[in-house]
């Protein structure tokens, strides 16, 4: 079963194709309504049509229940659905699993994600690997995965809120001491001076974000000294906010990864924090200067203080689209520069397809 993906930004929703065996129509319808069935507890109403001719199915899911629809397809591995439903088939188990049920999952996640373990598949439906294993996710990060797994598992209230955010307080005091290197079975900083020194280190966090995780943290002790009770309706918020942080730290590490630039078809070295030029349109230096008189460099600033718009520390590369990074080419802002051509942008099509 092979599938391809058709979306029109006039129309209300979007298809996936699922091509299989026309031998296997009435299994492989029986599949789809099985989807169809579990994805209504997402609020998801999927349709679909079929061509019994060529083996077909064009599964219909409307736009704006996407997010829905993602859930649906992480909660089917978090609560062995997909097991379950292997289990009930009286007959030709093991063919079904092979030739409808794992390839038809795992089209429907090349559609809507960028993570999909599918090496996975098979041992999950056959019931051999724990679904916490490979849950489908868009983040790449070993902890921005274990967030997206768990901010879905209390979502899909599999977890309570004291459970979500003790788990919660755990993971971001394991992922703040990974970035600052702590050396395990030593003494931790206090959470809040925690987060201060892992800014230093540099982890493209600003202000919010780390008023977030704090206010996480007070959620857990608080709650554990029942000095606060906890709100769902606030928690989902501040989570969400979480969220956001563990994807943005996913494009903040790839950005460290880019070293150059294509420009006019010629790589440049980007420059990182602390290392901009500062020049006006004829090319000179700005003349800039503090409250006390004294000149402001790049380089001084960097030591002051992080990005403010992209959280780099002196040295590090800013993040991808941050308005703050200086163009190798030109010195201007990269954001806005004149620098990338066309034939650029397509290099980086290219590399994007190779990957």
């Amino acid at each position: 079963m092979t599938n391809s993906l058709s979306f029109h930004s006039k129309s209300p929703s979007y298809r996936i194709h699922l091509d299989y065996d026309s031998k296997l129509d009435r299994y492989a319808v029986e599949f789809v309504n099985f989807l169809k069935r579990s994805a209504m507890r997402h609020k998801v109403k999927l349709s679909y049509r079929r061509s019994t001719c060529c083996g077909c199915i064009v599964l219909i899911v409307p736009k704006d229940k996407v997010v829905n629809f993602d859930a649906f397809l992480q909660e089917l591995i978090l609560s062995s659905g997909l097991y379950y439903y292997a289990m009930s088939l009286p007959k030709r188990r093991n063919e079904l699993i092979h030739q409808v049920i794992s390839p038809a999952y795992l089209s429907l996640l090349e559609s809507r994600f960028a993570h999909t373990h599918w090496e996975h598949i098979h041992e999950h439906v056959h019931g051999t690997l724990a679904p916490i294993e490979f849950v489908p996710t868009d983040t790449e990060n070993e902890f921005s995965k274990s967030y997206e797994v768990l901010y879905r598992k209390w979502n899909l209230k599999l977890l309570t809120d004291e459970e979500f955010v003790l788990e919660l307080d755990g993971l971001m005091t394991k992922f703040l001491l990974t970035q600052i290197n702590h050396k395990e079975g030593t003494r931790s900083p206090e959470f809040h001076k925690l987060i201060s020194i892992a800014v230093k280190f540099g982890i493209g966090m600003g202000e919010e974000f780390k008023q977030t995780f704090k206010k996480i943290h007070q959620y857990r002790t608080g709650g554990l000294h029942r000095l606060i009770s906890i709100n769902r309706e606030e928690i989902a918020a501040t989570a969400m906010r979480v969220f956001v942080y563990f994807r943005y730290f996913d494009e903040f590490s790839a950005s460290q990864l880019k070293a150059n630039e294509m420009l006019h078809g010629t790589l440049y070295p980007r420059l990182k924090y602390g290392k901009e030029l500062w020049l006006d349109e004829n090319g000179m230096p700005y003349s800039l200067k503090d409250e006390r008189g004294e000149m402001i460099t790049a380089e001084k600033l960097a030591d002051r203080q992080p990005c403010h718009d992209c959280g780099a520390v002196k040295g590090q590369y800013h993040c991808t689209g941050c308005d703050i990074e200086e163009c190798p080419r030109c010195h201007g802002q990269l954001l806005s520069c004149d620098c990338r051509t066309e034939q650029d942008i397509e290099y980086y099509e290219n590399l994007e397809e190779e990957d």
